[in-house]
């Protein structure tokens, strides 16, 4: 009979309740935990979205009007998307699919809702930029195109993988008491030469200049 921690106890209780009663409520769902969860996220998919992760299961299966999924071709996909297997929040959901349908003795294939669901979870892991790459390497059209600040060659132009944003997005905040102190200076995250090497080179970060996807945010504040 193994012990728990006051945490591990109240994580367990938290997790029965939300079995209990179908899943997290609310407006905004941060995180899928259970199956009603799933389907709740699910719900809110764009068409966009929901357009892609058709497309790309009609892509790997085996014919048009298949409503399946086999193990080999979710390996297919995620050998495509994650360059090998074992490796991915899509594999951990695939796999968790699987092993499911294994205990309950079902069939060994995805349906489309299940390829939904892995895609929900992963979103409620708030892996979305991890969503928008898969969707991205298997042909699917998710991102505006880029702008560019250079006169760059047609042909390049029109090369779906150099015409695609990179995703950007500000995550980390510097927060202060504006009633004590006084913001006299900030940072710049980038020089204008390292953004012009990665929205006009394509040279996305990380890279060998810059070994993380995360810029530092700087300021310098004052007393008043």
């Amino acid at each position: 009979q193994s012990s728990l921690t006051r945490e591990q106890f109240t994580e367990q209780l938290w997790a029965l309740q939300q079995e209990l009663e179908g899943g997290t409520e609310g407006s905004e769902l941060a995180e899928v935990r259970t199956e009603a969860d799933a389907q709740r996220m699910i719900r809110r998919f764009s068409p966009l979205l929901r357009t892609a992760l058709d497309d790309i299961f009609t892509q790997f299966s085996d014919a048009q009007e298949s409503d399946t999924l086999t193990p080999d071709q979710v390996d297919a996909f995620l050998i495509q998307t994650n360059g090998a297997l074992g490796r991915g929040g899509t594999h951990i959901h695939t796999d968790a699919y699987f092993r499911r349908k294994q205990k309950a003795s079902q069939p060994q294939v995805l349906t489309r809702q299940d390829w939904y669901g892995v895609f929900a979870r992963e979103l409620g892991d708030g892996n979305w930029w991890q969503v928008v790459h898969d969707l991205e390497a298997c042909g699917a059209t998710i991102r505006s195109p880029k702008r560019t600040t250079k006169n760059v060659d047609s042909s390049l132009l029109s090369n779906s993988t150099y015409n695609r944003q990179h995703y950007h997005a500000w995550l980390d905040y510097l927060y202060f008491d504006s009633q004590h102190l006084v913001c006299t200076g900030l940072q710049e995250a980038l020089t204008a030469q390292e953004l012009s090497r990665i929205y006009d080179d394509g040279d996305a970060l990380p890279n060998e200049w810059h070994p993380s996807d995360h810029l530092p945010v700087a300021a310098l504040f004052s007393w008043q």
